[in-house]
């Protein structure tokens, strides 16, 4: 394996994703001004992400669990409706990577151990096959 094209290869990945997330920014914030209630429901369920999590650290109440559960489910469900409303996929504030499993990082964790996703293996197999073979 060449470090020179694994450099180069990473180096493209981190490009690609530092574009899909100033894509993403800019679709949110593009969104956001038009229709305000998208960016509440965000917040929203940021808050009661929060909130669960501390739910669960202070009391472990199924009652509780289950009554945040609920309202988060009802405002994705919102937020899904409003998205279609508009013309939007439910996933058009979600990042658009070429790789879901490594999102465009070239590496996974697995088992506590960080691996070369198959993406990038062949990429790298790919761009050294065509330096050596063509």
């Amino acid at each position: 394996m060449n470090n020179v094209n694994l450099k180069k290869l990473l180096n493209d990945y981190e490009r690609k994703r530092i574009q899909e997330e100033n894509n993403l920014e800019y679709r949110k914030n593009e969104l956001y001004n038009s229709y305000p209630r998208l960016q509440e429901i965000d917040r929203e369920l940021s808050s009661l992400a929060i909130s669960s999590a501390k739910q669960l650290i202070q009391k472990n109440s199924k009652d509780i669990i289950n009554n945040l559960n609920n309202s988060i489910t009802k405002l994705k469900k919102e937020k899904n409706e409003l998205l279609f409303s508009i013309g939007k996929d439910y996933n058009y504030l979600t990042p658009n990577y070429d790789c879901n499993i490594c999102k465009d990082t070239g590496y996974i964790i697995n088992n506590y151990e960080t691996k070369m996703c198959n993406c990038l293996k062949q990429k790298l197999f790919n761009l050294e096959f065509s330096i050596n073979f063509l």
